[in-house]
């Protein structure tokens, strides 16, 4: 009789022992699914980082230094004509209906090699470009003046040379009176320096 008590304690215990496990086990599976419900949760409030818009470029006064590519770029002055004299006698005389909008510019060669400084014929993108973009939008390049000695169109310069010349862009009178709100651009591939003209 001893034995069959005992031995029926055994099984009740080992039966109790069980139990428990299984109910460790049930708590813990609920208490991870809590979690990561719980995680999930989180994860779904929280906001995704929205990708951030590149800078507009900073417009630059005269007289305000900046650099493009290679080159060192400092635009002084700019005048309104209706022509360019060209030493004593000779002069450049703008279309009937236009005037030039001449920039004062100083520009130094930076790069390791000798350079054309707003080259007349090259590829977009590995060359650069001046622009006058006016009030409406309208796009102006820069003249070229055969001959002219101030002139930095084409201009060949070696590394580290420095030069103080003349930009011009011929454009219609009516974009010049506005000359407050005209906006000059040199560009390099994905480089660009802005200058307002009217500050």
């Amino acid at each position: 009789m001893k034995r069959l008590v005992a031995a029926l304690c055994i099984c009740l215990s080992l039966i109790l022992v069980g139990c428990s496990e299984d109910s460790n086990e049930i708590a813990n599976s609920s208490n991870g699914s809590s979690t990561t419900t719980e995680n999930d949760a989180k994860n779904a409030s929280s906001p995704t980082a929205a990708p951030t818009p590149e800078p507009a470029a900073k417009e630059l006064s005269l007289k305000d230094e900046g650099k493009v590519g290679d080159w060192e770029i400092c635009v002084k002055k700019v005048a309104v004509k209706n022509k360019i004299n060209n030493g004593k006698y000779r002069y450049f005389k703008a279309e009937k209906g236009q005037t030039y909008v001449v920039l004062t510019v100083t520009v130094k060669n930076a790069g390791k090699e000798k350079e054309k400084f707003l080259p007349y014929v090259g590829i977009k993108g590995r060359m650069i470009q001046a622009l006058i973009t006016s009030a409406d939008n309208q796009e102006y390049k820069p003249t070229q003046l055969l001959g002219y000695n101030k002139d930095l169109v084409d201009k060949s310069m070696n590394t580290s040379e420095k030069k103080t010349g003349t930009i011009a862009f011929q454009i219609p009178k009516k974009a010049a009176k506005d000359k407050k709100n005209l906006k000059l651009s040199f560009e390099k591939g994905e480089e660009k320096l802005l200058y307002s003209l009217g500050k």
